[in-house]
């Protein structure tokens, strides 16, 4: 074996000896930058569900202010019709109660004042005539004031006896009125009118 193939044949056994740590070299430098791409994309991933978790969260809380000021808005609305009426803030913020007693007055309600009460008059001026609020028993209106309510105005009569008028407003202007002592003083009358005198 001449000179050059003896320098030929260290340098193919070094070479040889060196692939296995070029392949562990190579293959830590992949894994280093494998891990670095991977730890960078998760870090990416992280801040847009970070970003994406704010922002539904924003839109989630401007969602539920723009509720809560539609609400308010439709209360106010519906509690300026419902004042327009007549009703009062604390009868509004009283919750109702169907079984407590209603105050009565002792007095009676005549002819002349009940012919008063004329179609399409507003509440207000019902109470101006009547002397007194009435009862609200209906109110199926709506928050620009239009539909029906009914209130409820109760007499003590010389009987002793409550007597009740009842009002009906449809889009806040009397539509109906009802007082059955009338009819009952009437039908009363005609009876007695209709009785056969008795001749001794």
């Amino acid at each position: 074996m001449n000179k050059a193939s003896a320098i030929l044949a260290i340098l193919l056994v070094i070479a040889i000896m060196g692939v296995p740590t070029a392949y562990l070299s190579g293959r830590n430098t992949s894994s280093t930058e494998l891990e670095t791409k991977y730890d960078s994309v998760l870090e990416e991933m992280r801040l847009e569900h970070a970003t994406a978790s704010a922002e539904l969260e924003a839109s989630l809380a401007r969602v539920q202010m723009d509720w809560e000021l539609k609400h308010a808005r439709l209360q106010s609305s519906l509690r300026e019709a419902l004042l327009n009426t007549g009703v009062t803030l604390e009868t509004l913020n009283t919750e109702h109660q169907p079984d407590e007693v209603v105050e009565t007055v002792d007095t009676f309600i005549s002819q002349e004042t009940y012919g008063f009460l004329k179609v399409g008059m507003r509440y207000e001026d019902v109470v101006a005539i009547l002397g007194r609020e009435g009862e609200n028993r209906l109110n199926m209106m709506d928050a620009d004031g239009s539909g029906i309510s009914s209130y409820v105005w109760h007499w003590i009569n010389d009987e002793d006896i409550e007597v009740r008028l009842t009002v009906t407003f449809e889009d806040l202007k009397l539509s109906k009125k009802h007082y059955p002592a009338f009819k009952l003083q009437r039908a009363t009358r005609d009876m007695t009118m209709e009785m056969p005198r008795i001749i001794r």
